[in-house]
């Protein structure tokens, strides 16, 4: 079946590492004025657009990669003990057109039940700092203990010049 495979694949990206939660990185953020930007409706996924999303992962390079937008994240990259409710923090190198940002150019797959969980989160980006948090639309919501998390960063991200990625860009955790 399609979703195990995506559940291994999701799997094989998390490797032992350690977490620091993003809300305690994130400090004195109530400083810093936030937009919320709205999330498209998802479309209902089939068996080829499985098969694309898996391609799309293996194929995807890591937030190290020269042609990289991405900073930092947090969690890491195949952090472990991540909290069951913890934000995603990502910074870019460059300015981002907030309005690229949304559920379907950040698609965050869930391996317990190999789902893609991106329409459970807002996407707040934050100019001033070029840096993207994500959060759990409902609080009190999670990941689930002992899963692996996959956040894929599509290569259709905009700068504020309107130019692309290119490059489809992943990292993944796993929880407590």
């Amino acid at each position: 079946m399609r979703l195990n495979r995506i559940y291994q694949i999701i799997v094989l990206f998390c490797i032992v590492t350690s977490f620091v939660s993003c809300s305690e990185q994130a400090g004195n953020s109530a400083k810093i004025k936030t937009t919320p930007i709205l999330a498209a409706p998802e479309n209902t996924a089939s068996d080829n657009d499985f098969e694309q999303l898996e391609s799309r992962i293996l194929n995807a390079k890591k937030i190290d990669d020269e042609k990289s937008w991405i900073e930092s994240t947090m969690p890491s990259d195949n952090a472990t003990g991540v909290a069951y409710s913890s934000s995603i923090s990502i910074r870019f190198k460059y300015d981002i057109d907030e309005k690229s940002l949304n559920q379907n150019t950040i698609i965050i797959e869930e391996g317990k039940h190999s789902s893609r969980i991106s329409d459970l989160f807002n996407f707040n980006y934050i100019k001033e700092t070029r840096t993207l948090i994500i959060d759990f639309k409902i609080k009190g919501n999670g990941y689930g203990t002992s899963n692996s998390i996959m956040v894929l960063l599509s290569k259709d991200i905009k700068n504020i010049d309107g130019e692309k990625m290119r490059i489809d860009i992943k990292f993944g955790f796993m929880t407590k």
